[in-house]
Formats: C-alpha cells, structure tokens, sequence
C-alpha cells in the first residue's frame, strides 16, 4: 500500500502517551506541582515472616497472609515536608545501624538523618569485589543470603543495585540486621556473569555478628575491615529561607523582540527597542505601592541609568485593568506629581498578550505577570532579564554589566548559585539546541502575528545554533515562500526533506512550491511522495479551503492546481495499475476532502470519488457519485476536460469524452470491478 499511517494499536498507544506527558508538561509549567511540600511517608512492613525466609515448610497461614504496611510517617521522625525527591540509606555515622539522606526540590535540597535508635540488636555489613572478568568489580546485581540460628534458622538477602529509587543510590556495603544472634550459620553469594545472567554460588567463611567484611570473589574466605572511627554530629535547625516578594530571571535564550518606538515625556529623541541602546520595559498599575516606589527610585537615580546607556519606558496597565484600573490617576502621579524624565505610555491588550508570550517561552513556570513587571532588553533588541516584582536600580546596572554574548555567559548569569559550568561537548550541544528551539517556538509567534521578517530571523537562528533542525528548515521555507524568495523556500524545504524525509510539513511545502511555480507533474510526485513517507501527517498538513469571492484571480488560479494536484493524486491511489501504489481508504479521504472543496459541482473530482469508493469495494456509493458527476456533465453549458487534463476540445466533444468515460467507470462498477488505468482506451487522453 501506498498510504503508511500510524494507525496500528503501539503506535497510537505512543501517541496517548506523548499527549498525556505534553499535557503533563503543560501543568507543571503551569505551577501544578507533584507534591508541593506534602511531608514524607513512611511504611513499615508488618507482615510476619513467610516458610521461604525462614526455611520452615510452608503452610496455609503462608497463603493467606500478604505484606501489610503500617503509617508510622508521624512516628518515624522523617515526615519533613520537603518536597522530596531521592532518598540513600547509609551507616553514615558508623555505630551499625542505617542512616537516611533526603534530596529535595526545595530548600533543604539536602537532610540527613541520623538513626539514633536505642537496641542492642546487631548488625553485620558486607560490601562485595567481583574479580573483573566474569563478574563486575563491583558485583552489581550479585545476590547475597545470610542465614542466622536464632530461634531456629532465619534467612535474610540482599540484591546489590546500582540505583535505588528516583535518582538515588544508597550505600554499596550491603546491612543486615541480625537480631541478638550470636553466630551467622552460612553466608553464600551469587555473583553475577558477564550476561548479566545468574552466576556461580560461592560460599564464604569468617562472617560473624557486628563486623565489616569485605567479600572478594573466588577466595571464599571474608576479609575483616577494621571499625570506623565513630562520626560525631551535631543536629542543627534547618532555617527555611522566607518567601521572596520579587524574582529575577537571567534568561538563557537571546529571543529578540520586534521594533518598537517609545517617545520620551519631554518630546526628545524617541526610545526605540533593538537599535543599539538598552531599554528597561516596566508594567505598573497607579494602585502598585511597589510599582511607585520604583518609579520614584528611577527618577532619581537618572543619571545613573543614563550614564549607563540605559531607556527607560514605563507602561500603565490602568487601561486594561477593570477592578482597580485608574487611567486619570496613573497620569496624575506619574507626569503632576512626579514629573517622571523617561518615556511613559499605556499598555493595551495587545502588548501584554505578546510580553506574557515572551515570558511562556522563557520562564518554565507560566503564570500572568505581576506588575511591576520589568524586562530588560539589550542594544541588539534581545531579552536579557525579567524580574518579577520590585527591582532595584543598582540590580539593573550589575545586570546590565554582566557579559551574556555566548550561550556559557548566559548560563551562568542565570544559574541562581556561584560555581564552574560543565563545559563538555554534550552540555554543549544541549545547550544550543535548546536555544534553538527557544528561537523555533519564538518564530512561530511571530508568524502568527505576520511579522515575516522577525520570523525569519528567529528562524535562521535557530538552524545557525542547531543546524540538523528540520522543523526549523521547513518552516524558514514556508516564511521565505511567503515572502516571494521561491529559490530560498526551495533550498531550506530540500534541506528539511534531507534531515527527515517524514516531515509531511516539508514534503508538502514542496508541493505548495511546485503548484506556485506551475509544475503540477512534479507537484503530484511530490505529494505521493509525502504520502507515502507519512500519510496521516500529509493529510493534516494538505488542506483545501473552498473558494471565496473575496479571492484575487491569481489566488483562484492557485486554488485551482491545488485542486488538480490532490484530485490527481487520489485518482493514483485508486485507479493505478501497479497494487503498490494504490491505497483504497486514503484515495477515498483525499476525494471526499477535494469534492466538498469543489462543493460537488465538478465532475471530475466525483468521478475520482467514484473511483476511490469502488477500490474499497462501495460499489453503490460508487454508482452514485457517477450518477451526479453525469448530471453535472449533461446540465453544465460547458464541460471540463476529462479527468486527467488532456488537450482542450469545444464544449460538445469536451461533454461526449466525460460521458464515455463515465460510461467505462459504469460498466466496471457495475460488474463489481474496481477501475483501472489500464482499461482506458488508447486514444483516451493521458491521465
């Protein structure tokens, strides 16, 4: 078959999944957070031990009883709400029984607590060597079973892991509690193959209650560790810092803003965001204590921020804000009473719709902006920080001398603690990928806003930072055709088919070229060629929209190949003679698409309909379509040329050629065959 739509069960399985941890994303970005300080949660497992463990003969007790948990969160000292996140279990302080070191999201990232336990049960510590060959030098996955004889034989195992948990990996010394047993009956260790299959069984000696051991594979005899020195340590308060009223972002991705003229309340020279001057953008409402003490503070550290080669804007969200909102009042104290030096405005709808998109591609935590609110954009027109909240002026100036022309400098400007970065290769190349798709995402705004030439920018780099980015090549194909650079467009689309040739977006930018440029031969081949890469997706992507008055001639003309580009394609997918091309269900979803855009007033495109429906065995509906297309044929004044185009004829010899082609479709529908090419006649016009 032609079409290869993900249509089977695993790959709509993959698609649900990829929508729900989207939407996922999306909430979390949106300030839904998994636990928000909810506390720990501890368990105990209080079911008695099973005939396995302690090596009895099993019994129907053992059948009926599963593990049972008790919440003992409140009395085990751990329920911190921290919003947790790893958890390692170690002899930290070295008196034989396991400590707990917590991560967190949130401040502490880091806490430790200390088992302080009164018992005067034991415990023995084993930590395992494999001999680098057949087994890992670290024996993980090794298996190991301590069996004591307290109270009758007891056994108790351990599996070794790499990771435990989320992110987390505890101690490699395997513990166990032995109770008040005085000996240790039998030690046995698994070890591991290469495989990672089960390996060889190795028992081992010299393993006695309250020691360290170390166990090497092959001597079967355990080396005793001397004691650690016990650890003292002394508990402190955790001092949580306290909410902060204002937050500052340091943005990692340069995404440019588009021009954009301020004039100054003193009718001097006008501010202009991107033409090599900085400019402090500040929202503020006439109700916003914060929002007049720093417009105060601005007044009158003027001198500073000019002599720093700073613009200042004010805008008033007065306008826009129907609860507390005072146009009159905000121009009163802004230009009466403090006679404010920079520029000031009002901020309409429109404007903080494109700075709060700004902000959503920026800062990953998407909520309305606050006011104040301020962004401070570089000479080159980039967005360089936004702080949340009150900002002093002395914070602007640092931040305005802080170096951010490459990705590293932006980095560190926004990591929020001091400290060298990790510059390899790979945090490398992450980074500029995930610049680039800051970019990407930032193009896409600008499209819909039709600001081509921002589009464009954004789009270059994006592929100047990631360069195999074939979303961003196809779509800087798009934006170039619609900008009238066809040779552009087609070298960044080719590129685009290069990088990834399923992408129906770039596949169908090329036919869109190809029908632009009057090549429906190619534009057809095209078209099949994204159909058959990805068929679904193209389907998306080719859409037809019925024709309207308001349409120029030469946007009717290009509506019309499209027409003849997807009718003729559909007709492929039902009618061709070699099978591999044809696909029955798709022929008949690109008709049924072409027909409702002709509003059924074309018989051709009926005709193709006709076809595609019989190819799925709908022989009725495929009479039917034939039906109205000879209808169409017999009631129009003229006729149009046969399906597959051929040389223009009169009216009359137009009609008769589309009557007897309909009349061979008939006939093969009738007797239950769908049509095919080849019966066409040799003096039949050429499809």
């Amino acid at each position: 078959m032609v079409s290869r739509s993900r249509s089977d069960e695993a790959s709509a399985a993959t698609d649900v999944a990829r929508r729900r941890n989207n939407d996922l994303a999306m909430m979390v970005r949106q300030g839904r957070s998994f636990s928000g300080r909810e506390r720990n949660c501890v368990f105990l497992n209080t079911a008695r031990a099973s005939s396995e463990a302690t090596g009895a003969a099993a019994t129907v007790e053992d059948a009926a009883t599963g593990p049972r948990f008790a919440d003992i969160s409140a009395v085990s000292g751990l329920d911190w709400p921290d919003d947790g996140r790893g958890i390692a279990m170690v002899d930290w302080d070295a008196d034989g029984d396991l400590d707990v070191w917590f991560s967190n999201r949130n401040a502490p990232r880091l806490r430790l607590m200390r088992n302080e336990s009164k018992s005067a049960l034991r415990s023995v510590s084993l930590k395992l060597a494999g001999n680098g060959s057949n087994t890992n030098r670290d024996a993980i996955g090794a298996r190991v079973e301590v069996v004591v004889t307290e109270g009758g034989p007891r056994r108790l195992l351990r599996t070794l892991r790499a990771g435990e948990g989320f992110l987390s990996q505890s101690t490699k010394w395997l513990h166990f509690g032995v109770g008040s047993a005085a000996e240790i009956e039998r030690v046995q260790v698994r070890w591991p193959n290469r495989d990672g299959a089960a390996g060889n069984v190795e028992a081992f000696t010299g393993v006695a209650p309250g020691g360290r051991y170390v166990l090497r594979q092959g001597t079967g005899a355990a080396e005793m560790v001397s004691p650690r020195a016990a650890v003292k340590l002394s508990p402190q308060k955790v001092e949580l810092p306290k909410p902060a009223s204002s937050i500052r972002v340091a943005t990692i991705s340069n995404l440019r803003l588009p021009p954009r003229e301020f004039r100054d309340n003193r009718e001097q020279r006008p501010v202009v965001v991107g033409a090599g001057r900085t400019v402090w953008i500040n929202l503020w409402a006439s109700w916003c204590k914060p929002c007049r003490e720093e417009l105060v503070e601005m007044k009158r550290r003027e001198a500073d921020l000019r002599a720093a080669g700073i613009d200042v804007v004010a805008l008033s969200v007065d306008g826009i804000d129907k609860e507390r909102g005072d146009v009159d009042a905000a121009k009163a104290f802004l230009l009466s009473q403090l006679r404010f030096p920079f520029a000031a405005g009002e901020a309409d709808e429109r404007e903080i719709e494109f700075l709060q998109s700004v902000d959503s591609k920026l800062v990953a935590l998407q909520r309305p902006l606050p006011v104040p609110t301020s962004f401070l954009i570089a000479p080159s027109g980039d967005v360089a920080y936004i702080y949340k909240g009150r900002v002093t002026v002395d914070q602007v100036l640092e931040d305005v001398r802080t170096p951010r022309e490459t990705i590293a400098e932006r980095w560190q400007a926004a990591a929020p603690l001091g400290g060298t970065l990790i510059d390899v290769p790979g945090t490398r190349a992450y980074a500029a990928r995930f610049e680039a798709t800051q970019h990407y995402r930032l193009a896409l705004d600008m499209l819909a806003a039709q600001a081509l030439p921002l589009a464009t920018d954004n789009l270059r780099r994006a592929i100047e930072l990631y360069e195999p980015f074939a979303e961003a090549h196809s779509q800087l194909g798009s934006v170039l055709a619609l900008q009238s650079d066809m040779n552009g467009a087609r070298v960044a689309l080719q590129r685009a088919v290069e990088l990834n040739p399923l992408l129906a977006s770039a596949r169908y930018g090329l036919v869109q070229l190809e029908v632009i440029e009057g090549r429906l031969h190619a534009a057809v081949a095209q078209l099949r060629e994204a159909i058959r890469g990805n068929g679904e997706e193209t389907f998306r992507n080719a859409r037809l929209l019925p024709p309207s008055a308001a349409d120029d001639p030469a946007r009717q003309q290009l509506r019309q190949r499209m027409v003849v580009v997807h009718r003729d394609v559909a007709w492929q997918m039902a009618t061709a003679a070699d099978e591999s091309m044809r696909d029955g269900e798709a022929a008949v979803r690109w008709a049924e698409r072409v027909v409702d855009a002709t509003s059924r007033r074309e018989p051709n495109a009926l005709m193709t309909l006709a076809a595609a429906y019989a190819e799925t065995g709908r022989f009725d509906e495929a009479l039917a379509s034939l039906a109205e297309a000879r209808k169409l044929v017999e009631t129009l004044p003229t006729a149009p040329p046969a399906t597959g185009g051929g040389q223009s004829k009169d009216a009359s010899g137009a009609r008769a050629e589309l009557l007897a082609e309909i009349a061979a479709q008939q006939s093969a529908y009738e007797a239950g065959k769908p049509f095919r090419e080849d019966a066409v006649s040799a003096d039949s016009p050429e499809r």
